[in-house]
């Protein structure tokens, strides 16, 4: 395969991998844990560790997260001067804050999702079992919205580490 063909091939996937890999990421991991999850909690009850924290610390994560995304987002969109302003209207601009967006809303639906995890608690220590699904479910949805928080992330770092000539143009 030639130079020229594998940088085609890598501009034609390397959007599509970008929109879709917090999903993929999600699936895989609750597939994972629907399928070997019980053993890392019956390793966890035997050991007395407290599985059913997992459950705080994501919800406290994804609500910080989302509410520091939420008001940045607001802040991006009511600037208008200096760098945020120059840059308003460019495709990079528009596409990080349609990221920043969907993030909101993935940490939006990770904290309601986890709601109930936190009154219930389940410990799946039986393989295929209906707490084993809930906490694949669960699991799914938490790493899709850590996904969607690390890609906003990542382009937040690449909009505005890099330096202003080489920024991208809209």
């Amino acid at each position: 395969m030639s130079i020229a063909a594998m940088a085609s091939a890598r501009s034609r996937i390397l959007p599509i991998w970008e929109q879709y890999y917090p999903l993929i990421f999600a699936s895989t991991s609750a597939i994972i844990w629907f399928l070997v999850g019980y053993r890392i909690a019956c390793y966890a009850d035997a050991n007395n560790w407290h599985f059913d924290q997992i459950y705080s610390a994501f919800f406290g994560f994804a609500s910080i997260t989302t509410g520091f995304l939420a008001t940045f987002y607001g802040t991006v969109q009511s600037t208008s001067i200096g760098f945020i302003q120059r840059i308003r209207g460019t495709r990079a601009l528009s596409g990080f804050l349609r990221l920043t967006k969907r993030a909101i809303v993935m940490g939006f639906v990770g904290c309601v999702v986890t709601v109930p995890m936190l009154v219930i608690q389940p410990v799946p220590k039986e393989q295929y079992s209906a707490k084993a699904f809930a906490v694949a479910l669960w699991l799914g949805v938490a790493v899709w919205a850590l996904s969607g928080f690390w890609r906003v992330a990542s382009s937040l770092f690449l909009l505005f580490e890099s330096n202003e000539g080489s920024r991208p143009a809209g």
